[in-house]
């Protein structure tokens, strides 16, 4: 007896679309049918929208939308890249996009990760060129336990209509708005309840364990614990843990995180070079330098952001025992990811 779930397998790819190989002509993109809510230009970010997909030459809703889920778009200056979730993706041999600037010229989606549990899962990304256009796409679905072997082509277009713009705080200073834009696109910082920011607002070594964790991308587990003794109970646990397994934090001389106490300057810098991995290169003259750091035990991780212009001090000295700002923080952290760009 069949198994129910090739049974539905079946049914999903069977009404997918007719198979490609019968289409001996090329498909022509479709007129526009989506006109952004706002004519200006949408700030670098990442933002959920709408898949949708059609059966091929036609207007009628493909099946392919069961198995292709949680569409975003990330904007890149003028690079537009989509991210779905292939679900039962045991089942697709291939998915191609055509390249938007070369009809008929299809390339292979990139997977960006994999779980093989229960059919597999994939998260793949694509670049398209506009959100005003259909886009053909080809798969190739087998499924041995029922013989089922077929190829099709189907379109699909992102629908962007119900994005907006991520927030902007009118009270952040000039110097930092970049950013913190870019935190903010990162998902990475929030403003408060009454629509601030609060940039001059010292910030704690919890939050910045948090920001850091998010920025990076790093697995965070509920339920998981830091070695810390007073980071067993707090809201940023697993956060803390998530930068201690990553080998970002350390704790002081009796083991402890401080988890509400304020990070300092040089804290903040040791955090950083810990996490993007930073060395100083004694070939490069460092552009100033500064008394304050003499003997300091965070010197060589200021000297570090100091050689790659993350820091360039403040007006009395480095300042490696200050407290840093929430704006200071967002700086820090966003020229330091960009690093890796």
């Amino acid at each position: 007896m069949i198994k129910k779930k090739y049974i539905n397998a079946f049914v999903i790819a069977a009404t997918l679309a007719v198979p490609f190989s019968s289409i001996m002509a090329p498909i022509a993109k479709a007129e526009a049918v989506v006109e952004m809510k706002a004519a200006s230009k949408l700030a670098d970010g990442t933002y959920d929208v709408i898949l949708k997909t059609y059966k091929d030459q036609t207007n009628e809703t493909s099946v392919a939308s069961t198995y292709l889920k949680n569409a975003k778009v990330t904007i890149q200056g003028d690079k537009k890249i989509v991210t779905l979730t292939v679900q039962d993706s045991s089942y697709f041999q291939y998915l191609r996009v055509e390249d938007p600037k070369k009809l008929g010229t299809f390339h292979d989606v990139k997977l960006i990760s994999e779980d093989k549990a229960n059919n597999g899962t994939k998260v793949i990304q694509f670049e398209i060129d506009d959100f005003s256009k259909k886009y053909n796409m080809q798969m190739h679905i087998l499924i041995p336990a029922i013989k089922y072997d077929h190829k099709y082509q189907v379109q699909f277009e992102i629908d962007a209509s119900a994005i907006e713009q991520k927030p902007k705080f009118s009270d952040v200073p000039t110097w930092a708005q970049e950013s913190v834009q870019y935190l903010v696109d990162k998902e990475a910082v929030h403003g408060k309840l009454d629509g601030t920011f609060a940039p001059a607002e010292n910030i704690d070594r919890s939050s910045a364990a948090k920001i850091l964790a998010t920025v990076l991308g790093l697995e965070i587990e509920k339920d998981a614990k830091a070695s810390f003794p007073d980071a067993q109970n707090h809201w940023a646990t697993p956060y803390i843990a998530a930068v201690e397994k990553a080998g970002i934090v350390k704790g002081d001389e009796r083991g402890n995180f401080n988890p509400s106490g304020l990070i300092n300057r040089a804290s903040m810098a040791s955090m950083l070079v810990n996490a993007y991995k930073l060395e100083r290169n004694e070939n490069i003259k460092l552009p100033k330098e500064f008394a304050d750091l003499n003997n300091h035990w965070g010197a060589k991780y200021a000297n570090i952001l100091i050689q790659e212009k993350i820091s360039i001090g403040t007006d009395n000295g480095w300042a490696p025992d200050k407290a840093v700002s929430r704006a200071e923080a967002a700086q820090f952290i966003a020229k330091a990811d960009k690093l890796k760009k």
